[in-house]
C-alpha cells in the first residue's frame, strides 16, 4: 500500500506519517503544495531532513498544473490512496479549490482513491461527505499555533486502509 499526502503545511502530518508506517503502508509521499498564503521558503530545509528522517519521498509543488500531473500518476497506480488537505490553494469558494476541482474528476472517472481531511469544523467536512461520498477522515485534534493535527487513526485502520 502506498499513501500520497498532499499538504501545504506538511509538518501538521508527522504524526499520521508515523502512525501511518506503524499500520504497515509501505511507501508514504509527500506532495508539499506552496499555496500563496501559506508557503514560507524558510520551513523548507526543516520540512526536507524530517521527511528524510521519516523515510518519505518530498515533492515540491508550486502549480496547479503540475499537482494534477503528479495525482493523475498515483491515481492510475494500483494500490494507493490520497490523502489531501481541504485547505489548499488560493480561494474560499467550495467549487472553485484545486483539490475540489481535481476530486471531481476522479469521482467522475470511477475509482476513488481520494480521502480529505480538514481542521476547518463540521459544516466543511459535511459539505466533503456529501460531495464526495463520505471520503472525509475525521481529525480528532487540531492545533494550529503548536502545528498540531491528529487524525483518527482507528478510523483510518478500519474504514480506509481495511485492516
Amino acid at each position: 500500500m502506498k499513501i500520497i499526502i498532499v499538504d501545504d503545511r506538511p509538518y501538521f502530518m508527522w504524526e499520521t506519517i508515523e502512525r501511518l508506517k506503524e499500520m504497515g503502508v509501505d511507501e508514504i509521499v509527500v506532495l508539499y503544495y506552496h499555496g500563496i498564503f501559506t508557503y514560507f521558503p524558510d520551513k523548507d530545509s526543516e520540512i526536507a531532513q524530517k521527511c528524510e528522517e521519516l523515510g518519505v519521498k518530498l515533492f515540491h509543488i508550486d502549480q496547479d498544473t503540475e499537482l494534477m500531473e503528479h495525482l493523475d500518476g498515483y491515481c492510475a497506480e494500483a494500490d494507493t490512496l490520497i490523502f489531501m488537505d481541504f485547505g489548499l490553494g488560493d480561494t474560499d469558494i467550495f467549487e472553485d479549490r484545486i483539490d475540489v476541482v481535481y476530486a471531481k474528476t476522479k469521482m467522475q472517472s470511477g475509482g476513488f482513491p481520494i480521502w480529505f481531511y480538514t481542521g476547518m469544523g463540521e459544516q466543511v467536512i459535511d459539505r466533503l461527505n456529501r460531495a464526495f461520498d463520505n471520503h472525509t477522515i475525521p481529525v480528532g485534534e487540531f492545533i494550529p499555533q503548536s502545528e498540531i493535527m491528529e487524525l483518527d487513526y482507528d478510523y483510518i485502520r478500519s474504514r480506509v486502509l481495511h485492516i
